[in-house]
């Protein structure tokens, strides 16, 4: 099996410039718990997941947070056309 045969094609993504409150609605409209984060140029930039919101944020942060402070950068990326097991 090729990773490419459990990926999604075209992942709703957010840019690394939007608010951590745009994340979330993102996130909570499309029942998501996961989004990549990209530049503006499509680059991907790191991924942001719904555990990383909920550790220690608290609501009043959220208008100083950009998506940049809490992404997980430099993610781990694989060839679709690479076996599964590669990604395991």
């Amino acid at each position: 099996m090729k990773i490419n045969d459990l990926m999604i094609p075209d992942p709703i993504t957010i840019t690394e410039k939007a608010s951590v409150s745009d994340a979330i609605e993102l996130m909570k409209v499309n029942s998501i718990r996961h989004l990549p984060v990209v530049s503006e140029k499509k680059v991907l930039k790191g991924f942001l997941t719904l555990a990383d919101l909920k550790q220690g944020l608290i609501p009043s942060m959220l208008g100083d947070l950009t998506l940049s402070d809490l992404i997980i950068k430099k993610p781990i990326v694989v060839d679709p056309d690479n076996d599964i097991e590669i990604a395991a």
